[in-house]
């Protein structure tokens, strides 16, 4: 999947545990006109909250702030919560 990412040129993101400086979590996105298509998001298992996903999310919202959050299939669920937590 990194092969992947990296062959389409999208960016891939890490992000650090604030306390701790270790890297928790990955999320790959593709960039459209409009639209910030996020293709993959993980994180280690200790770190699946719902606080570190949505400030992942915010992060990448602010990185893209005039542009729509999007999801695959996989991942949409995900973003909805995040839109609907946003409301």
């Amino acid at each position: 999947e990194m092969d992947w990412a990296l062959a389409n040129d999208w960016p891939i993101f890490l992000w650090k545990d604030m306390d701790d400086s270790h890297f928790i979590g990955i999320v790959i996105l593709e960039i459209g006109d409009c639209y910030v298509l996020v293709r993959r998001l993980s994180f280690t298992p200790s770190e699946r909250t719902g606080h570190n996903i949505f400030s992942l999310l915010d992060g990448v919202h602010d990185q893209y702030p005039h542009k729509r959050l999007m999801g695959t299939l996989a991942t949409q669920p995900i973003i909805s919560m995040w839109e609907r937590n946003n409301e």
